[in-house]
C-alpha cells in the first residue's frame, strides 16, 4: 500500500503531540484553500453541460472504460520450462529468454513488452493484441538486444553529427543545441555500457572499444559548452566544431555495428553489470498503459577452482 506523507519542520521536534498534529492540519487547510476557491462550482453549473464549453457536450457518451488486464510477468529459459517468478536471476550465458504474462477480458487491445537496461537504455520491445483470456508469451533474443543497441546508437550519433553542425552555424537557441548534444552524449555512453556486455570479438570489439573512446570524446566536449557563458557564443561554436569532428570520425564504426548485427542471427544475452549489479526491468502495457512490472538478471557461470593435490 502506497503511503503519502507530509513533513512539517517547525512541528517535527515538537514535543506536545496536539501541536503537531493542529501544525500539520493548518499546514494541509494553507495547501487546499486555494484548490478550493478556484474549483467552487454551484450545482447550476455543474447541472448545465453547456457552461462547461468544448470539453463537455450535450448528449456525449462517456468512453468505455477498458476491462481487460494484463500482469504476473515471468521468465524461462525454455519455450516449455516451468516459469520463474519475477524477480529472476539466471547463471548461465544465454541467447534468448522467455517472458510470460497473464491477460484476462482482452478485446482486441494492444499487450506490450519492454526490457529496459540501467540507464533507461530500451533494449528489446515487443507489441501484439490479445483477445479473451489466457498467457503471453514473448521471445528476447541476445541477436534481437544487439541489433537494436547498435541501431540506437547510430542514430542517436547521426542526429548529433546534424545538431552538432547546425550549433556550428547558430547565432541564437545555442543552449538549447548544446542541452540536447549533451543529452544525447549521455544516452549514447548508456547504449556503449551495455554493448560492452555483448561478446563481440574481432572488427567489432575493435569497433565498439573505438565507439566508446568516441563517445566520452563527445561527452567531454559536450560538457564544456555547457560549462561556456551563454553569450560567448563564438566559442560554443568552436566546441561545436570539434564535436562534428569527434563524432564524425566514428560513425563509420558505428555503422559498420549495425551492419554486423543485421547479419547475425545468434548471440548471448548481455550479462548484467557485475559492478553495479542491477536488474534489467520489464515493463507490461495494456492499451499504452503500465499494467505490470517485472526484473530479472543474468549472471555468468560461477567457475570453482580446486587446489591441485600432489601424489604423496
Amino acid at each position: 500500500m502506497n503511503q503519502n506523507y507530509v513533513l512539517v519542520p517547525s512541528a517535527r521536534n515538537a514535543s506536545n503531540k496536539w501541536v503537531r498534529a493542529w501544525t500539520l492540519s493548518m499546514a494541509l487547510l494553507a495547501a487546499f484553500l486555494p484548490l478550493l476557491a478556484t474549483n467552487r462550482a454551484s450545482a447550476s453549473e455543474i447541472g448545465d453541460a453547456s457552461t462547461v464549453g468544448s470539453f463537455v457536450q450535450a448528449g456525449d457518451e462517456p468512453m468505455d472504460a477498458l476491462t481487460g488486464t494484463a500482469g504476473h510477468i515471468r521468465f524461462s529459459l525454455t519455450a516449455n520450462a516451468t516459469p520463474i517468478e519475477s524477480p529472476a536471476a539466471f547463471s548461465q550465458k544465454v541467447d534468448r529468454l522467455y517472458l510470460f504474462f497473464d491477460y484476462e477480458e482482452a478485446q482486441g487491445e494492444e499487450i506490450g513488452v519492454s526490457v529496459i537496461a540501467p540507464g533507461g537504455v530500451g533494449i528489446f520491445g515487443n507489441r501484439d493484441n490479445y483477445e479473451g483470456e489466457g498467457i503471453g508469451r514473448v521471445e528476447v533474443t541476445g541477436a534481437a538486444v544487439y541489433g537494436r543497441l547498435s541501431a540506437s546508437l547510430h542514430a542517436t550519433l547521426k542526429a548529433s553529427r546534424s545538431a552538432a553542425d547546425n550549433l556550428k552555424r547558430a547565432s541564437v537557441g545555442l543552449s538549447e543545441y548544446v542541452t540536447q548534444l549533451q543529452a544525447n552524449a549521455q544516452q549514447s555512453r548508456s547504449v556503449i555500457k551495455v554493448l560492452k556486455q555483448l561478446e563481440l570479438t574481432g572488427a567489432q570489439a575493435d569497433d565498439r572499444q573505438a565507439l566508446a573512446d568516441g563517445v566520452e570524446r563527445f561527452a567531454e566536449l559536450a560538457a564544456q559548452a555547457r560549462a561556456v557563458d551563454p553569450m560567448n557564443g563564438d566559442e560554443i561554436r568552436r566546441l561545436a566544431g570539434e564535436m562534428a569532428t569527434a563524432i564524425g570520425e566514428i560513425l563509420p564504426k558505428a555503422s559498420a555495428l549495425e551492419t554486423n548485427a543485421l547479419a547475425t542471427d545468434r548471440m548471448a544475452l548481455p550479462v548484467t553489470d557485475p559492478q553495479a549489479d542491477q536488474p534489467y526491468d520489464v515493463l507490461l502495457t495494456f492499451e499504452g498503459s503500465p499494467s505490470a512490472a517485472g526484473e530479472f538478471r543474468i549472471y555468468p557461470p560461477c567457475l570453482a577452482y580446486l587446489p591441485v593435490l600432489a601424489p604423496r
